[in-house]
């Protein structure tokens, strides 16, 4: 895909082109700031090949939407010639995951929203071989101000910073129909340890919005729960 710009010049010698990225390792989802250091150009255009992506009008950040490796180029053209430079880079695949005692357990598929008791939660799955039901943590925002239940304020930028209750599960029996293991607890009153930044707005579809979820480490104050033996 290609993206234009207008540019001036005094068009008296070839153009050069040249720019750089903010960040050449990112992950999937990061916003990347490109600045351009061309001269001499009367256009100004971008080519970006290797997954989907998006990117703003004035062609100053771009989002990475896959995990995969892109190539950036600019091309940039005045009445005396034009001049090309690329970037390739490697998005990396979000790394999701959350720690007990220093245990590190994947999250295997994408968080999602959940509706319980008109409550929203928010779900990490974490599939077990053989396990008909996934453990998981769930995360529930309180509510902000607004009156209606389960509606959640995010300022202008995108982010809502607020406390929360959460849930774990572990080893669902499949005899019993429920969880062996769940352990609940709060977030620290007031102290805002949620954190869900809004990181990419789909232009078409709200429900494609794209969010970054941060809770603070929380210490349990029974210390390290041992799932195996309930202790």
């Amino acid at each position: 895909m290609i993206f234009f710009i207008g540019c001036s010049s005094d068009d008296q010698t070839p153009p050069s082109a040249g720019f750089t990225l903010s960040d050449e390792s990112p992950t999937q989802w990061d916003r990347v700031i490109l600045t351009d250091k061309s001269s001499g150009s009367t256009s100004k255009a971008y080519q970006i090949s290797g997954g989907e992506f998006a990117m703003s009008d004035d062609l100053s950040v771009v989002v990475f939407l896959e995990d995969h490796t892109y190539t950036i180029t600019q091309v940039v053209k005045n009445n005396q010639g034009e001049d090309t430079e690329s970037i390739t880079i490697t998005v990396a695949a979000p790394d999701n995951k959350y720690l007990i005692d220093g245990k590190e357990i994947p999250i295997v598929s994408e968080p999602d929203w959940k509706q319980e008791s008109k409550k929203v939660r928010i779900r990490f799955v974490n599939e077990i071989s053989g396990q008909p039901n996934p453990d998981h943590v769930s995360i529930f925002p309180i509510p902000g101000p607004n009156p209606l239940e389960a509606t959640y304020l995010f300022d202008s930028t995108g982010k809502f910073t607020g406390t929360y209750l959460m849930r774990i599960t572990k080893d669902y029996n499949t005899d019993l129909g429920s969880y062996e293991w769940t352990m609940n607890f709060n977030g620290n009153d007031g102290d805002g340890k949620l954190i869900i930044d809004l990181v990419f707005k789909d232009r078409l579809d709200p429900d494609s919005n794209v969010y970054e979820i941060t809770i603070e480490n929380y210490t349990l104050s029974t210390g390290y729960f041992d799932f195996p033996s309930g202790s």
